[in-house]
């Protein structure tokens, strides 16, 4: 399915052209991919695309004139994308263009997004000749397609190589999207990232690292919630928060309420002390959750 928008200048319905999206490596079905990739594996999705006759006529653009197919593969908890394009050829299908688009394994996490997009000389209808044509029109956009790489399941977690990404050397970060509200879900708000350029990174993907690593990551996340959740303390009254998280399981909102009460504190307490007294919250976690707490023994 296409997305139709207005535009200043002819476009081509939804129907008019014909999208085939596939992978190509590993060579599974869609739905099949999230059980098949593994972190820093590389997918290959194929796009095929067919103009039917009315492109033509809907966008008054002749057959002798370019007409061009980009695909983009965006992974958004990545911060990358990757572009391939393909101008039509007419053959025995008709006008046709093919190309793939290789999402880089090595900082890819959860899931891309394929959009295709069929651009060229669009008309405008204006009088003045100037202006008659606008070069790489969007004639046609198609529907987002997700290609899914992991189980969402849990904290949302990316195993990623953080030198590809270009992040610091260190083990994992933890990241809350820019402007997350109270009310939205906490999957798509806070991200746990686990670097599989370091052997810590790696022991953590296969939970083998030591209690303590999984103590001082659970410590981050809950300093990172409550943090963001202070930021929006001047739209949303103490209550008014908690009776978001009572509503809404799976809100940034319900998660932060929980992390408060591991804390043994009030929602607006612990909202606080993540902005005013980080390092307290950090020792009231850790006595919490008494890390590495064995009493010295006494002589």
């Amino acid at each position: 399915m296409a997305i139709v928008k207005t535009r200043p200048f002819a476009v081509a319905s939804e129907a008019s052209v014909d999208l085939n999206v596939n992978l190509v490596e590993p060579p599974v079905e869609l739905e099949e991919l999230v059980g098949k990739w593994e972190p820093g594996q590389d997918v290959t999705v194929g796009v095929q695309a067919r103009l039917r006759p009315e492109f033509w006529t809907e966008t008054g653009i002749d057959t002798s004139e370019p007409v061009r197919l980009t695909v983009t593969a965006t992974c958004f908890s990545a911060r990358a994308a990757w572009i391939e394009s393909a101008y039509f050829q007419e053959g025995a299908d008709g006008w046709t263009a093919t190309t793939a688009v290789t999402i880089d394994g090595a900082v890819s996490g959860e899931q891309a997004i394929v959009e295709a997009v069929v651009s060229g000389p669009g008309r405008t209808k204006s009088e003045d000749v100037r202006f008659a044509i606008h070069d790489h029109a969007k004639l046609w956009e198609s529907t987002p397609v997700r290609v899914p790489l992991e189980e969402v399941s849990g904290f949302p977690t990316s195993a990623i190589s953080f030198e590809v990404a270009e992040r610091y050397q260190v083990p994992w970060m933890v990241e809350v999207s820019e402007g997350a509200e109270a009310t939205q879900s906490y999957s798509t708000a806070v991200r746990l990232y686990l670097n599989t350029d370091l052997d810590v990174g790696m022991k953590i993907i296969k939970t083998e690292a030591p209690d303590e690593t999984f103590m001082m990551i659970e410590t981050e996340i809950q300093f990172a919630v409550l943090h963001a959740l202070w930021r929006t303390a001047n739209d949303w009254t103490e209550n008014e928060l908690i009776e978001i998280a009572k509503e809404n399981s799976d809100s940034l909102a319900a998660l932060g309420l929980q992390y408060a009460s591991n804390l043994g504190a009030s929602f607006k307490e612990a909202m606080r002390l993540a902005h005013e007294e980080p390092l307290k919250l950090l020792a009231i976690a850790r006595e919490r959750q008494r890390f590495m707490g064995k009493k010295a023994r006494k002589a």
